[in-house]
């Protein structure tokens, strides 16, 4: 099969989303199907390449990136979709264009949902009054644009969804895939690191994991906080860099840009626990992978992320400072819940994607 992807971000950008599309779309042209991306074009990567037998066209605008994505893609995805059985598109750049386009040409258009906000908006940080009070109309406005299938990863999402859309949601469940021959079993050392890794995007909670940590630090001093962090949303990632500073944190909290993946597995061995501090949360790749891991997970209750966490582990309320402060000197006192290991396989994962396409593509 000819399947396009029309995903805002795609390698070597850093996010959960771009993980799982490329997991996706290697998957299928490992399978001997012809796989397109359109995405947008960042610094220091190619306009065109063929990568891992996916070919990716990086589309240059200017910024606001997002914004001319979402509208100005049109003529490119119409173009590539001529040649496409499938248009899958992805929350949330590009979503107006591909459905558009999906029914100019006649083509099945499917939509990955990642989450869900909604009336959460209104409660998140470091984002503009005019996005806290819009929104949630923008948001519901895209979920219900004609694509002819909706996706989710998590339970937690397609039930959001389904509320939407009148049951007409399906949810296939992320595929992870990390080192067979790495299994965390870290020796205690001087110091306890905590880890968090990802965007520095309001909804991930940066801020409340910085909050906290200064509690924490108040009577444990020897903790270290380490932040691998994409420098994009770039006004959140200066925010958090000026948070740290406001509270004089510096000597305990070290920024480091994204790894390869690989290399990111190999850096959370290295590490006591990592926290997933997220306040809206569709799946939690993060989440999955740590624990794919063994590596210990301090966790909030939000979204789906109680659907994916295992093993050693503990769970604090989204956005309270003070019980992730709790959480966090139970994890340095070695006090952890533990939960039977979830599995989320990558070769089910694209095995699940595959049937569909050939279901609904033909």
């Amino acid at each position: 099969m000819k399947i396009l992807y029309v995903i805002e971000y795609y390698y070597p950008h850093i996010g959960g989303a771009e993980t799982l599309f490329k997991t996706l779309a290697e998957g299928m042209a490992e399978r001997g199907h012809i796989v397109t991306v359109l995405t947008n074009h960042i610094d220091n990567s190619k306009r065109e390449e063929i990568l891992n037998g996916v070919k990716i066209k990086r589309l240059k605008f200017p910024k606001p990136k997002r914004f001319f994505f979402t509208f100005f893609s049109f003529p490119f995805i119409l173009s590539y979709g001529k040649r496409a059985d499938i248009i899958h598109s992805s929350t949330y750049g590009g979503v107006f264009s591909s459905s558009l386009s999906s029914l100019i040409l006649k083509k099945l258009s499917i939509l990955s949902v990642h989450e869900i906000w909604l009336e959460k908006w209104k409660n998140v940080s470091l984002i503009s009054s005019f996005q806290k009070y819009t929104g949630a109309f923008q948001e519901w406005i895209l979920l219900n644009l004609p694509f002819g299938l909706k996706v989710t990863e998590s339970q937690y999402t397609l039930d959001r969804l389904n509320k939407i859309i009148r049951g007409k949601g399906i949810k296939i469940p992320a595929g992870i895939s990390v080192p067979e021959n790495l299994k965390w079993n870290k020796k205690r050392g001087e110091i306890f690191k905590f880890l968090y890794f990802g965007r520095p995007g309001h909804w991930r909670g940066v801020d409340i994991l910085i909050y906290a940590f200064c509690e924490v630090i108040k009577i444990i001093k020897n903790l270290k906080l380490i932040l691998v962090l994409s420098e994009e949303p770039k006004r959140e990632f200066e925010e958090i860099k000026i948070l740290i500073e406001k509270l004089k944190l510096s000597n305990f909290i070290e920024i480091k840009k994204p790894f390869e993946r690989d290399e990111l597995f190999r850096f959370l061995m290295e590490v006591d626990a990592v926290v997933i501090p997220s306040i809206s949360e569709g799946f939690g790749l993060s989440a999955a992978e740590a624990c794919a891991l063994s590596v210990p997970v301090i966790s909030s209750k939000a979204g789906s992320l109680p659907e994916v966490v295992s093993g050693k582990c503990l769970f604090f309320e989204p956005g309270n400072t003070i019980d992730l402060k709790e959480k966090m000197i139970s994890a340095y006192n070695d006090k952890w819940e533990f939960i039977e290991r979830k599995d989320f396989s990558k070769e089910s994962f694209i095995s699940k994607w595959e049937e569909i396409y050939m279901r609904f593509g033909e």
